[in-house]
């Protein structure tokens, strides 16, 4: 709800950020990115809880439980209600929002690019001298990073995966709530 995201902006803004920003200005909301799902804004009490979901998951929880790699589809069991669900409430959040590849399509962990980055990287070590046993070389970030195959790509586009529906719908609101923000007097139709 508007009193909800507010409070919650209100919150952010007071709490962590430092710089003066323009009124106009705003943030790019980032369900799923490149880098590591950062657990410690989870009251502390309640993130073992998060720990067990996530690694019961296929995913990884690491740096001493404070950070996750992982898909999103695998997080949401892959269901696509579940996924279509979760963008739905991700464009009703403040801010551009912002799907990271692979996402849109429901593409899960990639464990065979992680064990590939696993291996170069202990090569690398070996190679500088640091004596490290392979298992320590696994970097859970490389699950969710690496190529999508074309054949699932084409599947998914072509098909009627719902969480690509809700996104090309959710997007064409979006657009359509930019349109009557800039011009209130313009009418359009989402068909």
């Amino acid at each position: 709800t508007g009193q909800t995201s507010s409070a919650f902006w209100d919150y952010w803004s007071k709490r962590h950020i430092k710089l003066p920003f323009p009124k106009t200005a705003t943030w790019i909301s980032l369900m799923g990115h490149h880098d590591e799902m950062y657990l410690g804004f989870i009251r502390a009490h309640n993130r073992p809880a998060f720990v067990d979901y996530i690694n019961s998951r296929g995913c990884r929880v690491y740096k001493n439980g404070m950070s996750a790699g992982g898909r999103i589809a695998n997080c949401l069991d892959q269901d696509p209600r579940r996924i279509g669900m979760a963008f739905f409430v991700f464009f009703l959040m403040p801010g551009v929002p912002a799907v990271y590849y692979g996402d849109e399509i429901g593409w899960p962990n990639n464990e065979e690019h992680a064990k590939r980055q696993q291996n170069k990287q202990h090569k690398i070590l070996q190679k500088l001298g640091v004596d490290i046993d392979i298992e320590r070389a696994f970097d859970p970030r490389d699950l969710h990073r690496g190529p999508i195959t074309a054949e699932h790509l084409y599947e998914t586009l072509h098909g009627e995966y719902f969480p690509l529906q809700v996104l090309r719908r959710m997007n064409q609101v979006y657009y359509l709530s930019l349109i009557h923000i800039s011009e209130p007097t313009r009418q359009a139709e989402i068909s």
